[in-house]
């Protein structure tokens, strides 16, 4: 006979494993032993107990998030200033000036642009 917790012959849903793998958790057993005693398949326990641990559990408290709303102000993109007549572009943002080579590194600018938006 077959312990009252056994696996019938069709599968089982996350909540009966769910309720399984706390009561395992409060036994003291090891997982093999818990599974015997219980008649549960050994390797669907270690299955779901990792399907498990692997989904995010439900949010059962709201959490508040606030939202701040802010504006970062654009770039502006102005021709070659004449001191630098050798320069593809001038970008001013936030009062301070970047010329830039013709031959400017795109990353290197984006990371520019990253940095000047910081407070």
């Amino acid at each position: 006979m077959k312990p009252s917790g056994s696996l019938s012959d069709k599968p089982q849903g996350p909540e009966f494993w769910k309720r399984h793998i706390q009561k395992w958790s409060r036994s003291g057993l090891g997982q093999a032993k818990y599974c015997r005693k219980e008649g549960l398949r050994y390797h669907a326990f270690l299955y779901w107990r990792r399907r498990l641990k692997e989904r995010p559990a439900p949010q059962s408290v709201k959490q508040s998030i606030n939202l701040v709303k802010f504006e970062i102000p654009e770039p502006v993109m102005s021709a070659p200033v004449s001191d630098y007549s050798h320069s593809g572009v001038q970008l001013e943002m936030n009062g301070l000036y970047v010329n830039l080579m013709s031959d400017f590194d795109q990353r290197t600018l984006l990371r520019v642009i990253q940095v000047l938006r910081e407070p």
